[in-house]
């Protein structure tokens, strides 16, 4: 018994020791070429073109239907479908979410290199959209997490959220919370009805596979996942959740207001 548990240890420290040479070296390897994450606070959103006749009226507009909106503009109860759904621990971690990451790390050893829930945190999300980086290996996922955490200490997380909210694309060229109301719903986000922002607070996992258009079976069940997170983090009653998990689907793809 003594000698299995010393065998144990030893592969543990193994193990460990193994894992910090790695981390060290990747961190070598990429401190380097981590951006100013000044960068990422002026980023410039893509505001469409806008063709306006003489006397001001619009005539066209091309390009991604995009409105940003300010914290305070954002409304609570949608704050709360993103981060109950995507990040519970927002305010609290530094940019990773270390309890997340280990029961992540656990689903790869155990289902054989497939990860069930993600770990990727609010601020890792910010990195990997304004990045555009698309291919998963550990070096980009350690070089999202170093970004995160250099964000973390110079933004704030009202910025961060706000920042994200405004940019993470929900499928039909709408990007940020108040293009997808306009673009779904024909209404602005603060107009929405709980089921209605949960069903858009879903649709970021899977743009357009997964919004309730082209993928509407999918996005009723990712919009009760939403409600079902709020409710267990006490951000709804039960009795707004079962109204709202029964509601049916109102979305329709709204065109762009031209006047003219």
């Amino acid at each position: 018994m003594t000698r299995v548990f010393s065998i144990i240890s030893w592969s543990l420290i193994g193990f460990g020791s193994a894992l910090v040479l790695v981390l060290a070296g990747a961190y070598l390897y990429l401190n380097p070429q981590i951006p100013d994450t000044r960068s990422f606070s002026q980023v410039t959103l893509k505001a469409p073109l806008r063709i306006y006749s003489d006397d001001g009226l619009l005539m066209q507009e091309f390009g991604e239907r995009l409105t940003p909106l300010q914290y305070e503009e954002i409304p609570p109860l949608f704050k709360r479908a993103i981060l109950d759904t995507e990040d519970k621990r927002f305010f609290e971690h530094s940019g990773i979410d270390l309890i997340t990451l280990v029961n992540a790390t656990w689903q790869l050893v155990l289902n054989r290199g497939t990860i069930r829930t993600g770990a990727s945190t609010i601020t890792m999300q910010l990195v990997k959209n304004i990045s555009g980086e698309t291919q998963v290996h550990f070096l980009r996922k350690f070089k999202e997490m170093l970004l995160a955490l250099k964000i973390e200490r110079e933004l704030t997380k009202e910025e961060i959220l706000t920042l994200y909210l405004n940019i993470i694309p929900f499928g039909k060229h709408a990007f940020g919370i108040q293009a997808a109301a306009n673009t779904y719903y024909g209404k602005d986000v603060n107009e929405l009805s709980l089921a209605q922002m949960a069903m858009l607070a879903g649709v970021p996992q899977a743009p357009e596979a997964g919004n309730p258009i082209n993928g509407p079976q999918r996005a009723i069940n990712r919009r009760n996942l939403v409600l079902h997170r709020m409710l267990e983090q006490n951000s709804i009653s039960q009795p707004a959740y079962t109204k709202a998990v029964n509601a049916p689907i109102t979305a329709q793809v709204h065109d762009r207001q031209i006047e003219l």
